[in-house]
């Protein structure tokens, strides 16, 4: 699961380029074994290969993992489309 929050970096009330978003991605093992070896990708923010900390989720366990974005222009033409 992801989710995100925005920051108008500059504060001037309009989403642009240069302003960050924090998302969070929540990793859940709903498998019967223990889990290594995390990793996140997400091809609509363009992350591949996200460390998931701790690297080892047990069985039932969930771990967040938060990731710090720039708004930039290729991120404006995907969410105006």
């Amino acid at each position: 699961m992801k989710d995100g929050a925005y920051a108008d970096t500059n504060g001037d009330g309009v989403v642009n380029v240069g302003d960050s978003i924090v998302y969070n991605f929540t990793v859940t093992n709903t498998g019967n074994v223990t889990v290594s070896n995390l990793t996140i990708d997400d091809a609509v923010i363009g992350v591949t290969g996200l460390a998931v900390t701790p690297s080892i989720l047990a069985p039932d366990n969930q771990v967040q993992q938060p990731r710090l974005c720039n708004h930039t222009s290729r991120h404006r033409q995907r969410w105006s489309s």
